[in-house]
C-alpha cells in the first residue's frame, strides 16, 4: 500500500513539475517585458495625440467665443455713445425749448400787464384751431406711445431703403433713436 501511495506521489509530482514547465515555457514565449512596453508606449502616445487634438479644438472654440465677445462689446459701445449722444441732444433741446417757453410767457404776461383789453379781444376773435389729422398720420400709429410700433415701423422704412434721416422726420422722433434701433434690431 505504501508502494502505491508513493508511486502515486511520485505521478502527482511529475505532473505538476511538468505542468510548472509548460506554463513557465508559455509564459516567456507569450509575454516579454520589452513587447508590454512597447504596447504601452503606442498607447501613451496615441492618448497624447488625442489629447493635443482636443486641446486645440477647444482653443479654437474659444478663440471664436472671444472675437464674438469683442464683437458684441463694440457694438454695445457704439449703441452706447450713440444713446448717450442723443441723450445730449435730447437734453439741450429741452432746455432750448424750456428756455423759449420761459422767453414766451415773459412776453405773454408784459403784453397782458400793458394790454389787458387787447389779448381778451384777440382771444374772441381767433378762437383756438383744432387742428385734423391728415391721412398720412392716421396711418402712421402714435410711436412715441407704443415702441414695438416705432422699432417695427423704423424697420420696415430701413428695409425699404429710407435714410434715418428720413425716418426720423416722418416719425417725429430724434435721429439718434432711430439710429440706435436701426443698430441693434437690424442684424438680428
Amino acid at each position: 500500500m505504501l508502494k502505491i501511495v508513493l508511486t502515486s506521489l511520485s505521478v502527482c509530482l511529475v505532473c505538476c513539475s511538468l505542468t510548472y514547465i509548460l506554463i513557465r515555457r508559455y509564459l516567456k514565449k507569450n509575454i516579454r517585458p520589452e513587447e508590454i512596453l512597447i504596447k504601452l508606449k503606442v498607447e501613451v502616445e496615441e492618448l497624447i495625440q488625442d489629447m493635443n487634438q482636443t486641446t486645440e479644438r477647444n482653443l479654437i472654440l474659444l478663440e471664436d467665443h472671444i472675437e464674438k465677445l469683442k464683437n458684441l462689446l463694440a457694438e454695445s459701445e457704439k449703441a452706447g455713445t450713440l444713446l448717450k449722444r442723443e441723450t445730449e441732444r435730447n437734453k439741450t433741446s429741452k432746455m432750448t425749448y424750456s428756455h423759449l417757453k420761459n422767453s414766451e410767457a415773459a412776453k405773454v404776461k408784459v403784453q397782458q400787464d400793458l394790454f389787458p383789453a387787447a389779448e381778451e379781444t384777440k382771444k374772441e376773435q381767433n378762437p383756438p384751431v383744432q387742428r385734423t389729422e391728415t391721412e398720412e398720420e392716421k396711418r402712421i400709429p402714435d410711436v412715441k406711445k407704443d415702441r414695438n410700433a416705432l422699432r417695427e415701423r423704423v424697420l420696415e422704412l430701413q428695409k425699404q431703403g429710407v435714410s434715418a434721416h428720413t425716418i426720423a422726420e416722418n416719425l417725429d422722433v430724434p435721429v439718434g433713436e432711430v439710429e440706435l434701433i436701426i443698430s441693434i434690431y437690424a442684424r438680428k
